[in-house]
This record gives structure tokens, C-alpha cells and sequence, in this order.
């Protein structure tokens, strides 16, 4: 499982059920509960929970690896924490994008090819997804509504910097799909509800599927995770590529 599998769901986690309560300061806070199955296995391989709150996210992963991220744009950061050998990591999203421009640089033509952007977004019209895709890669995804745009557009803020996150380490799968699947679910005012990712590289075929957990507002108990995440700010900062190689 290792730190791919802990990152695998930043590149694409789905929302439960979402509920809304207010901030002091008036932004929307919401919460995520994710459980994800590889291919037909029947229990999942991966479980999380991610808050939202004064337009920071703060995802858990439920795993034994137990990683920490904040993904806080107002700062321009994201930070990865590490409860059990308690220390962090900070990278700024500069870094981030500047790392993905020079990944890019140097994949082949036929990387480039395999990893291309979609044909635009398509609409299923037996099941309602939306589904973008390229010749390596699918996304197909159901939507729900929610009551206000900000949140869609946090939500939306949190996949894509989770998306190319992921993408700044090998194999250095780019983001470009995920980021056009996030643009079109936020367009209608939504957050994903059920989301399947398929790969299909030399003959194989792999999929992903994450499934939604009905959730209800944020609990006193949540508000003490956030209390909690925060407190591991303190924690002393290592490299975040030494950071993610003890999760390999």
C-alpha cells in the first residue's frame, strides 16, 4: 500500500453526502467521508475524512498510514503531517506547479500521447455522469447538488491541488483530466457523489471506485480533529520528499 496508496486518493476523492453549517467569519464548513474499492473487491482499500473550514481542508487519511494534509490556498500551501513520527512537511503550490512544468518537459511524445487532456466532456445518457476521458484514462462521475456555490468551489480547489500534488511524483501522471472532471462538476453547482477512474495501460484494465457515506453537519468532534490538525503545526519540518518516501 505504501505512500502511493495514501496519496492515490488525493488524486481524485469523491464527497459523501455533504451538510453545511456556519463559520464565524460566514464561509461554509462541510465534511467528506470516502471509502474506495479497487476493481470488484469488496471491502474498501482505503477509507478518509476531510473537513472543510474557514476555506481550509483538512483530510485524515483512515488508513494505517495515517497521513494528515491541509491544503490551505490562502496561504498557498499544503502541508503534510505524520502523527506517529510527529513531523511535517510544507510545500507552496509555486513549487508544486513548477515541479509538474518540469515533469512535463521530460516525458516522451508518447507519454505526452498516452497522458493527453480529454476531447471535452461528455454526458452519459443512460446514467447522467459525466465522464472525461483519453486513451489512457476515465473518469465517470455523478453529481449532487449543493446549496451553495462556495462550496462547490472549495470542493473544487481541494481536488484539484490533491490532483497535482499527486502528479509531482512518479509516475508523474498528470492532472489534466482530473482538473477538467473538478471544473465541470463545480460548473453546476455540485460535488461528486459516486466516481469511477479506469486505466487502461498495455491490454490491462484497473478501476477505482469511491462511495459515499451519508454524513450530517460538522460534530464536536470534528471541530476537535481541526483543533488537533492545527496542533501538528509545531511539529519540527523535514524535506517533503524526504516526507513522502517513509510512506513508500
Amino acid at each position: 500500500m505504501g505512500r502511493n496508496m495514501s496519496l492515490l486518493k488525493l488524486v481524485w476523492l469523491t464527497a459523501a453526502l455533504i451538510a453545511i453549517s456556519p463559520t464565524l467569519s460566514g464561509q461554509s464548513s462541510f465534511r467528506i467521508d470516502t471509502d474506495i474499492y479497487a476493481d470488484i473487491e469488496k471491502e474498501p482499500i482505503m477509507r478518509s475524512l476531510t473537513l472543510f473550514s474557514e476555506g481550509v481542508c483538512y483530510d485524515f487519511d483512515n488508513t494505517n498510514t495515517k497521513l494528515v494534509t491541509i491544503i490551505d490556498p490562502g496561504q498557498q500551501r499544503i502541508v503534510l503531517l505524520n502523527p506517529d513520527k510527529r513531523v511535517k512537511a510544507e510545500i507552496q503550490m509555486s513549487e508544486i506547479e513548477q515541479r509538474l512544468a518540469n515533469a512535463t518537459e521530460q516525458m516522451t511524445p508518447e507519454q505526452k500521447e498516452a497522458m493527453a487532456r480529454s476531447n471535452g466532456i461528455e454526458r452519459d445518457s443512460t446514467t447522467g455522469e459525466i465522464v472525461v476521458r483519453n486513451k489512457s484514462v476515465e473518469y465517470r462521475c455523478t453529481t449532487q447538488k449543493v446549496e451553495k456555490a462556495e462550496i462547490a468551489g472549495l470542493y473544487c480547489q481541494f481536488a484539484d491541488w490533491s490532483a497535482r500534488l499527486n502528479a509531482i511524483y512518479p509516475p508523474h501522471w498528470p492532472a489534466y483530466l482530473r482538473l477538467e472532471l473538478n471544473s465541470a462538476v463545480a460548473a453546476e453547482n455540485a460535488v461528486p457523489k459516486d466516481l469511477q477512474k479506469i486505466t487502461r495501460i498495455n491490454g490491462k484494465e484497473r478501476r477505482l471506485t469511491a462511495k459515499h457515506i451519508s454524513n450530517r453537519l460538522l460534530s464536536d468532534e470534528d471541530q476537535k480533529l481541526i483543533i488537533r490538525a492545527q496542533g501538528m503545526l509545531a511539529y519540527p519540518s523535514i524535506g517533503v520528499d524526504q516526507f513522502i518516501k517513509a510512506f513508500k
